[in-house]
């Protein structure tokens, strides 16, 4: 067996493992970002596992579900990476994500990412059902599911029961 046989998988690890973190790393400084930018508005924290689907032209992609934080207003919710999930940038490129109740406070925040969903559903089994589109080449629709990690985060959202 030679050397170079060894080195060259070796290698591929290594670049895949330097594509990680740059994401990660990446997703974490927009994140700290981001929630300096909402240091104004009261946020509550709430632990959640998250998943994503999207149908776009001829596209039909699933998201695997990872953990994730969602920081909760009276009128915006922030879905952020977890601070040491360093394989959910992987599965979910979009995040932060910040969905607004209105127009107004989209261009009062000034930042990237941020959508008014199309539907927004609360089930009594500790989830929530989010839709938008997002307009790339075209339009793209967005299904995320969101179930919260503690049973009595549910009385949280009732701040956004009847956003849509």
């Amino acid at each position: 067996m030679n050397i170079i046989d060894i080195l060259i998988p070796f290698g591929f690890f290594l670049i895949f493992l330097s594509i990680i973190a740059l994401i990660s790393s990446a997703q974490l400084r927009k994140k700290r970002y981001t929630l300096n930018k909402l240091n104004n508005y009261e946020l509550e924290k709430v632990k959640i596992r998250f998943s994503q689907s999207s149908v776009g032209i001829g596209k039909v992609t699933g998201g695997m579900p990872i953990k994730a934080e969602l920081y909760l207003g009276n009128n915006l919710i922030l879905i952020t990476p977890k601070d040491k999930g360093y394989f959910n940038a992987l599965n979910n490129l979009n995040l932060p994500v910040i969905f607004v109740k209105d127009e107004n406070l989209k261009n009062e925040l000034g930042l990237t990412n941020i959508f008014i969903p199309d539907s927004l559903k609360i089930s009594s089994w500790n989830s929530i059902i989010i839709k938008y589109e997002k307009a790339k080449i075209g339009k793209v629709r967005y299904d995320i599911n969101i179930n919260l990690l503690e049973k009595n985060d549910i009385e949280k959202m009732n701040k956004i029961k009847n956003w849509c």
